[in-house]
């Protein structure tokens, strides 16, 4: 019986704290264990592309991507790690986006190019 979290894992199942996967385009979902240093250094890492983007304390950071396996939650932690106010939107239709974005006076938003584009 293949292992849970693949053949490759480094650390034994009991210091895994959370689980990513592809989305599997290509038949399987390829899995990605994580232990809590692992995902300390994701949110670490999140928080540094943030703050290298211009993302401050005083921001409203509105995440409007998907919650998924592969998409997870790191990038939300990171821009809380510093400090910005995060509004998690998804993916909820674009006026009610545009909506979100004028009440809560978001200053930096995270979305597909090509909803930006059309949101623009």
């Amino acid at each position: 019986m293949k292992p849970l979290l693949g053949d490759v894992a480094a650390v034994p199942e009991e210091e895994v704290v959370s689980v990513s996967a592809s989305s599997g385009s290509t038949g399987v979902p390829t899995v990605s264990p994580f232990t809590q240093e692992d995902f300390d250094g994701w949110m670490d890492y999140e928080a540094r592309q943030f703050w290298s983007s211009g993302l401050r304390p005083n921001d409203r950071y509105c995440h409007s991507l998907n919650f998924s396996l592969f998409i997870g939650g790191p990038c939300v932690l990171g821009a809380k790690k510093i400090g910005a106010l995060s509004i998690h939107a998804g993916t909820i239709p674009s006026e009610r986006l545009l909506t979100m974005l004028q009440n809560f006076q978001a200053t930096a938003l995270w979305t597909t190019p090509s909803s930006a584009w059309y949101l623009g």
